[in-house]
């Protein structure tokens, strides 16, 4: 599922794989959540490659760090 979640992302799937893979989402918690950590992933990727953003993607990215681990410390 990494891979499809991977090329959603990037734009490699069908509408029909599209629809698929978040109907599947959403009816899987441990997914949503994968899902949901992609994104982030990917959102802080885009703006670490904004070089006069640096100085605020750092600090947003070890705001996640920390709620990730955090999370994964309550499961």
């Amino acid at each position: 599922m990494d891979d499809l979640i991977c090329k959603y992302f990037s734009g490699e799937l069908t509408e029909k794989e599209k629809q698929d893979i978040l109907i599947h989402i959403s009816q899987d918690t441990d997914l949503t959540e994968e899902f949901i950590e992609t994104q982030n992933l990917i959102g802080l990727t885009e703006l670490l490659l904004r070089k006069k953003d640096m100085p605020i993607a750092k600090i947003k990215l070890s705001k996640f760090v920390e709620y990730a681990q955090k999370g994964k410390k309550s499961k």
